[in-house]
């Protein structure tokens, strides 16, 4: 067993033995593995404390420089045994199973690979480096959370510090490697995946971009997306793109030269059908063909995903589904330019909103995206206006904006800034549910779910919003 655990005096409580035993029993009948008689690493001491040097790195804006990201796992670290303690490694498992809960709730639903389905495992057995910033980042994560300290007096525990401190040391000694293989390896994506969501979690977007940008050298080195293979990593690698251009407000690093790196089709399951391409809600918004279509692989994405919740026994997705529709649509809606409050332009930002939620917002721990809230409201403004004044032709846009109110409600983040803004879409909700006679959900669900809307996600909280402006 790759890890060694060290206990005090005292019996870990009953739940943390369980989890123990739980992860233990993963690797029973698995064959014997071939042990490595060489030389191995001191494991790390609990009383050890890093250098000076080592506490300012993660301040230091040249930690994973583009330019020097030539990194991956050196051999000599394969069967590196790192010593942690029974709370620590239970931490570890906690945050791997509730992380993959708020980060990606549809995650459950993906059938993926073998490899896939196990790469935390092996790469917490055998990369060193992943498993010091696993133990860092969930520190961050379970205190971010559950509220144990704030981030600053997380980043600044010894224990901590310590873990995160000789995991960049690792990965920094790997960047004077000379095997280009295991430089750009799968094991050195999934290590500065680890530091980017360490520093989103902190706030350090600034940092997260860094990593990011390092990512985008391997994956050029590696000959682009098309040769990447694992569907888990790409997953990761798209959701943390995104979420990073959409909170600063930047260019996303993948999917920008259409010639070297063309945007990825639509999956073909998704191709609009008859009823859709005629569907009489949209020709009287005059949209642009490819926002249409756009919008037709996400009512088909929205169905796969509901029926494949309530059949019996519950389907499991393809692993490329998610990639390839969160590169398709999401990368998409990014690049269309449209005039500012226009009908494109509204619900270009609402489709985008949708995504945001759907792929890439934490449950439990909403994070901010800077074009929303102005954005979101002039055109939702410019939309309505427009539907006011054509209210004696037969051109109505009331359902639309009933779902651009509800989706904008459902992303908006919870923080006091945001306040106004949501009192101000919960205004014009209850405004235009009184117009159209709407009281009960069930109604309200009916008009959701001809636009795009994922049962699993937005029912509960959806109810939820039509209760409280109900109320007032």
């Amino acid at each position: 067993m790759h890890f060694i655990i060290s206990t005090d005096n005292k019996k870990p409580d009953r739940s943390t033995r369980r989890l123990i035993r739980s992860h233990v029993m993963q690797g029973i009948n698995k064959g014997r593995p071939r042990y490595d008689r060489r030389k191995k690493p001191s494991p790390i001491q609990q009383d050890q404390l890093p250098s000076p040097q080592l506490t300012e790195i993660y301040q230091d804006s040249d930690i994973i420089q583009s330019n020097k990201l030539v990194v991956g796992p050196d051999p000599s670290f394969a069967q590196f045994a790192v010593q942690v303690d029974s709370r620590t490694f239970a931490d570890i498992l906690r945050f791997a199973k509730l992380s993959m809960q708020m980060f990606f709730p549809l995650g459950f639903l993906i059938d993926f690979d073998k490899r896939d389905k196990s790469w935390f495992h092996d790469s917490i057995r055998s990369d060193a480096a992943y498993l010091h910033l696993t133990v860092s980042a969930s520190e961050v994560f379970m205190g971010s959370v559950h509220g144990r300290q704030n981030a600053d007096e997380l980043l600044a525990n010894r224990r901590t510090m310590l873990h995160f401190a000789k995991g960049v040391q690792i990965l920094r000694e790997r960047l004077t490697g000379v095997d280009l293989q295991t430089k750009i390896s799968d094991f050195t994506v999934r290590t500065v995946l680890m530091l980017a969501m360490t520093a989103h979690l902190m706030g350090e977007s600034e940092v997260a971009q860094k990593h990011m940008e390092g990512i985008r050298t391997i994956m050029d080195l590696r000959g682009g997306l098309r040769l990447f293979e694992s569907q888990k990593i790409l997953i990761e690698l798209f959701r943390w793109d995104l979420g990073l251009a959409l909170q600063n407000n930047t260019t996303p690093m993948f999917f920008r030269d259409k010639f070297l790196e063309p945007l990825t089709p639509f999956p073909t399951i998704f191709n609009p059908t008859l009823n859709q391409i005629n569907n009489p809600l949209l020709p009287q918004l005059h949209l642009d063909p490819t926002l249409k279509t756009t919008f037709h692989v996400l009512q088909n994405f929205c169905t796969l995903i509901n029926t494949s919740i309530t059949e019996t026994p519950q389907r499991r997705l393809s692993p490329d589904i998610i990639p390839s529709t969160l590169s398709s649509v999401m990368y998409r809606l990014l690049q269309m330019p449209f005039p500012m409050n226009s009908n494109n332009e509204a619900f270009r930002l609402g489709l985008l909103t949708f995504c945001h939620h759907t792929f890439l917002q934490w449950q439990d721990k909403t994070l901010p995206f800077v074009f929303f809230p102005a954005s979101y409201q002039s055109c939702l403004l410019s939309l309505m206006e427009q539907c006011q004044r054509r209210q004696d032709e037969k051109e109505d846009s009331s359902e639309l904006i009933l779902w651009l109110l509800m989706v904008g409600i459902l992303a908006l983040p919870p923080l006091p800034s945001f306040l106004g803004t949501d009192l101000w879409m919960r205004g014009y909700l209850r405004e235009w549910l009184e117009k159209l006679e709407i009281r009960t959900w069930g109604e309200l669900r009916g008009i959701m779910k001809r636009w795009v809307w994922v049962d699993l996600m937005h029912d509960l909280a959806g109810e939820g919003v039509l209760g409280d402006v109900l109320k007032v």
